[in-house]
């Protein structure tokens, strides 16, 4: 049996959880989402850009001038979860976490 791909949203709002979004999506080789975080006062907003299929799960964040804030990626490798940051206007390497053994 093949694993169907999904997303769930799910925010807190007004003290309780509320689902954004909840689909299991068949035979979907890819899914892409982009939302907009902003600050409470309205000044700052980030794009957010979340691309995920079946073994990967990348994101990217940009400022409102569309630079590139930072790159991100969730994989599992050799029976790990692991985390790939960068911050490419720093032009760092990406740092990589492990984030759990599975």
């Amino acid at each position: 049996m093949k694993n169907p791909t999904g997303i769930k949203i799910v925010i807190k709002s007004q003290g309780t959880d509320k689902d954004l979004a909840n689909a299991v999506i068949e035979d979907a080789a890819l899914i892409s989402i982009r939302f907009f975080l902003q600050s409470p006062d309205g000044t700052d907003k980030v794009l957010v850009q979340t691309l995920i299929n079946d073994s990967n799960l990348s994101f990217e964040m940009q400022d409102q001038l569309e630079n590139v804030l930072g790159e991100g990626n969730f994989y599992i490798e050799e029976g790990q979860l692991k985390m790939a940051l960068a911050r490419p206007s720093y032009k760092e390497e990406p740092e990589v976490k492990v984030l759990s053994n599975l």
